[in-house]
Parts: C-alpha cells; structure tokens; sequence
C-alpha cells in the first residue's frame, strides 16, 4: 500500500490514468486491511481524482471515497462510523468537486458519483448545509432532464435518495425551508404526475412523504408521544416544544389527496409501498385533509384490500396504525370494530407466517397506544371471549418471532468491515442486528406484550381468586413463556450479545437526544443498491418517536412489569411462573431479575 499511496498524489491529475485507476481500485479491494491512519490519508487524497477528466480514474475515485465513509470501527454495540463528519477539513471543496464531475458529459449520469454524493451528504449532515442551495439546484435540474428520457435506473434511485437526504436534512434546522423545496420540486412532481411517467411515481409519493413530514404532526399524535414521554420521566423532545415556528400546510397536498386514492393508481408497479407510505404521512401530519375531503372511509377502504393480500398486508398495518396514531379515541369507536373484523376474517382465509408477525407488532402497538384492557374489551365485542383464541393462535405461537425477527429492517452493517479486520465482543453479529428498525421492533413490541401480559386484568388476573373477569388467565404462564423466549433470541435473533448491545445504545442514544442532529444510523451504513425492482428509498423511511419512551432493555422491563404484576397478588404470580414455566425460561427469568434487581415474591 505504500507504493499506491505514494503513486496516487505524485503526478498531476490527469497524467497517468492507468496506474491512478489501478492504484485507487487496489485500496477498493483491500482497504479492509489498511490501517486508520492510511485510511485518513486517503481521505485527503482521494477527493482530488473526482476531478480527474477520466471516467474511470473519477469513477474508481467515487467508489473508493463512498466505501471509506461505509467503514466503521470495529467491535461497537453500534454502528460507529470510523471516518467521522469532523474528519473532512474542506466539505464545501468535496461536494463542489463531486457536483463538478456531475457535470461532466461522460458522467452526468455516473451512477457511482451519486452514489458517492449520497454517502458523503450522510456523512457530513449539517456540515453540507452552505452548499445545500447549489447541491438542490442540480439535482433538481437533473430531474428536469431525466424524465424526458429515463434511462438509468439505478441514477435516477440515488437521484431521489439524495433529494429525501437534502429535504431532511435542510429542514431538521428550520422546518420552514420546506417550502423552497415544494417550489423547486411540486411543479416537476407535475409534470411526472400528468405525463403518466409511472417509473418515477414511487419516488415522487415516497418524496412527497418526506416533505410533508417536515411539518408538525397532528394533534393527537403529538399529544400522545408527548404524555408517553412525560409518564417516563423524560423531557419533551424538542421539535415539538416551539409550534409557533412551523410553517402553514401547502394547500396543495389535500387537493392532491383525492387524486391519490383511485384505485387505478394502486395498480402502478411498485405503487402500493409508496402510496401507503404517503398515506401513512397524510394521517401524522396533515389529517385535516383526511378529514375536509371525507376520505377516512377511503382509507379504511384501502386499509382492507391490503390487508387481503399476501404481498401488500404489511403495508396495511402501517396505515392502520398511522391512522390510530392520528384521531382521538372517541373519534376512532365507530371503526374499531370493523378494524378487527377485518383481520379476523383475513385470519380465517390466509395465514402466512408474515402476517402473523405483522399482526403480533400491530396488537403490541395497540397496547401502547390504548392499553391491554381496552385490547381485550375490542377484541372480545366483536365475538364473546375470541380473545382467547387471539392468543392461542396468533400471541403465544408468534410473540417469539415478533420480537425477536422483524418483518421490516434495514440491512444496516452490511458495510461492518472496520479497519485491519475485527474480532472482539459484537464482531461476530449479523449485519441485521445493527439495524435500528430490528432494535426498535424488538423493544417496542416486547414492550407492548410485556404490558399486555401484566396488565390486562382478564388474562394475568389469577383464577384462584375467583374472578369471573380472568377467563383467559390459562393463557398466561405459556404467554410469558414466549416473550422470554423472544427476549433471550434478542435483535435478529442475534442473543444476549446483541441484547446488551442495543440496550446500550438505545442508553446512550436517549442521552443525547436533545442536542444531537439527525442521525442516520441505519441509512449511512446500509449498502444502497438502487434496485429499481424494489423502488424503496432507504432515505425516506418514516420516523417517528417511540411508543415506548424510558424502555431502554426490555428484559429489564418486562421483569419490572411482572414485579408490579406480583405485587398486586402476593405469593400467586411468583407460584404459577415457578410451576408452569419450563427450567430454560425460569433460569431466563431469573437472568433478568437479577439484571434488573427485581424480586417476584
């Protein structure tokens, strides 16, 4: 490597195509092996070939600078990125040249320079912002020119990846700036939309999604994550203290609201994910137009045709959930039941494996929302005591999987390759596990069923007590049985190791929620390959505060729950877990008692 790196600044740029090309694919292919300090080194050098009048010199140069920002150091319990935003001395210089190269004839369209503009943006978040103005104009342009003739899929994918990175980063500073955005893009959004160029209407919904997510949400989901948050103890989060800043809603999103609800437009390939995408937007943050263009039943009508597909349910239970989220109880009664009924009937017809999964989070999150008593009192109104089946058929067989195998994750820590190699305490760990979607849904839905199991009165209420309320309480050692058995296969089915590793990060992660800028975990460190099949960007994933504010390891609190459990029926809760528990999960429980210092007298 001392050959290459001596090689590569010794000779003005252009001079020398060939061994620059070869030298920068050498450090490509082994910079697995190369030491940080070499790797530092490289940083400073490598910007200067994106300038390079070869295409394949700047080409191998974008390449190599994008899979450098990829790394991390090695053996963390998360991703940590082993070139940090503070070690590029001239970001201003960096992005200019990478847009200079854009430029160039050869490669207005070089997929490996976008793709290397997408990282480097992740990379330096707010450090972008002064060249945000020339950055939007040129992608925006590009925009322009593409749709006139689509022809590179995978640039156009890391074209609107990049756009969703500018929106959210431009705007996490000062929400108004979304409306620069809206005035750059809505009228090439237009001209998509009318010239029924159908190959860019995924992207132009998931985008729309992520504008319209720059605004507050509604009420009543900014009133629920805020009281969550205060129950645990913690402080509000701060884009929701200050409203008066927001910017006004665009009319324009409601009157595009009908338009997106003929059915024919959920014919479109890969339309469903990104509709449901931009639908579950419209309910968090602009539910007023829901409800001013009387499409609620709309929704719920497209809510259960998903529901009904093998393919598509998953994106039923993200809008379902949105629309939870979104109105006041009272609001909600005269749906609730025909919500569940559509399940059930959907229960009847098909079960695959993913919808038991999916359905598992969605009644965890329901509890979360609502509470298990009001879970059980639903469930049971639609038929006498069916939620006994509920759990016989669909809680206790699946709590394990939900848990512990998300349905929905990134592939965060593909690029888990650090300098010199790993090995250490999280090395060996799948790349999944990293995933803040597979940590967030193993804390969230163990959260949810660790409070149904404890809290709902008809299931852990003892029978010996002769309560005539408690007729599912045969259900609950096997119930408990099985959110351990999630617990112990931990993030991805990764285990303890990868438990502890997300509990500490999750610690940590709350620490500096109040004054970190955003944090594109899973995004900067997910290989993003484009796959125009797929249509999905990485970069406009919905975020949302937790459900489950203050849980940090939920093996620590689910035995904290089954404490407070024991302690409204001393001596019985602590009997039945000791004689109908198996001996792994009664070593598992007693694991986490001793973690959590808890006693189930």
């Amino acid at each position: 490597m001392r050959g290459t790196r001596s090689e590569l600044p010794l000779h003005p740029i252009d001079q020398m195509p060939i061994i620059k090309a070869d030298c920068l694919r050498y450090a490509i292919a082994f910079r697995g092996l190369l030491s940080p300090d070499t790797i530092f080194n490289l940083v400073n050098i490598v910007p200067n070939f994106l300038i390079a009048s070869s295409v394949v010199v700047h080409s191998y140069a974008a390449v190599l600078f994008e899979k450098i920002l990829f790394m991390t150091i090695p053996d963390q319990p998360s991703l940590t990125p082993l070139v940090t935003k503070a070690k590029i001395s001239t970001p201003d210089l960096l992005i200019q040249r990478c847009l200079e190269a854009l430029s160039r004839p050869t490669s207005c369209e070089n997929v490996y320079l976008m793709r290397a503009l997408l990282r480097i943006c992740c990379c330096l978040e707010e450090r972008c912002l002064p060249c945000m103005n020339d950055l939007v104009i040129v992608l925006a342009t590009r925009l322009t020119q593409i749709i006139k003739n689509p022809s590179k899929p995978q640039f156009n994918h890391f074209l609107f990846e990049c756009l969703c990175l500018c929106v959210r980063l431009t705007c996490s500073t000062d929400p108004a700036f979304i409306t620069q955005f809206e005035n750059t893009l809505f009228m090439i959004f237009q001209e998509i939309l009318q010239q029924d160029i159908t190959e860019f209407f995924p992207y132009v919904f998931q985008l729309l999604a992520v504008m319209l997510e720059q605004y507050p949400l509604g009420p009543n989901a900014r009133e629920l994550f805020a009281q969550k948050r205060k129950v645990a103890g913690l402080e509000p989060l701060p884009q929701y203290q200050q409203l008066s800043n927001q910017p006004m809603l665009n009319p324009a999103y409601a009157a595009l609201l009908p338009r997106l609800l003929v059915p024919a437009l959920w014919e479109t390939q890969g339309a469903v994910m990104s509709l449901a995408r931009l639908m579950q937007a419209y309910l968090l943050h602009n539910v007023e137009a829901v409800v001013s263009t009387n499409k609620v039943e709309a929704i719920l009508g497209v809510y259960q045709r998903l529901l009904n597909s093998k393919t598509n349910d998953v994106y039923a239970f993200s809008i379902i959930t949105a629309f939870l989220l979104a109105f006041p109880r009272a609001n909600l009664q005269p749906f609730l039941k025909q919500i569940f009924i559509c399940i059930f009937q959907r229960l009847q017809s098909a079960k695959t494996e993913k919808f038991m999964r999916c359905l598992t989070t969605f009644l965890a999150q329901f509890v979360l929302i609502f509470g298990a008593n009001e879970l059980v009192q639903i469930v049971d109104g639609v038929q006498n005591r069916i939620f006994s089946r509920v759990l016989e058929k669909v809680l206790i067989p699946h709590a394990e999987l939900a848990i512990s195998s998300p349905v929905a994750h990134s592939n965060a820590g593909d690029g888990q390759q650090g300098a010199n190699g790993a090995s250490g305490t999280y090395s060996s760990l799948s790349s999944t596990c990293f995933s803040r979607l597979a940590r967030e849904d193993y804390l969230t839905v163990a959260a949810g069923l660790s409070i149904l199991v404890t809290q709902a009165d008809a299931l852990c209420a003892p029978m010996a007590n002769g309560m005539t309320t408690s007729y599912h309480a045969d259900a609950f050692v096997p119930f408990v049985q099985s959110i351990l058995a999630g617990l112990l296969a931990g993030p991805a089915r990764c285990g303890a190791i990868a438990a502890d590793a997300a509990a500490l990060s999750a610690t940590v992660e709350n620490a500096n929620s109040a004054s970190s800028p955003p944090i594109f975990t899973d995004e900067r460190f997910t290989d993003v390959a484009g796959e125009s099949a797929s249509f999905v960007l990485i970069f406009g994933r919905c975020k949302l505060p937790t459900l489950s504010p203050g849980v940090f390891d939920p093996r620590i609190y689910f035995a904290k729950c089954l404490e407070n459990l024991a302690q409204r029926f001393p001596g019985t809760i602590s009997q039945e877990l000791q004689t109908g528990l198996s001996n792994e999960a009664k070593a598992t429980l007693e694991a986490y008692c001793a973690q959590g210092m808890v006693r189930l007298e």
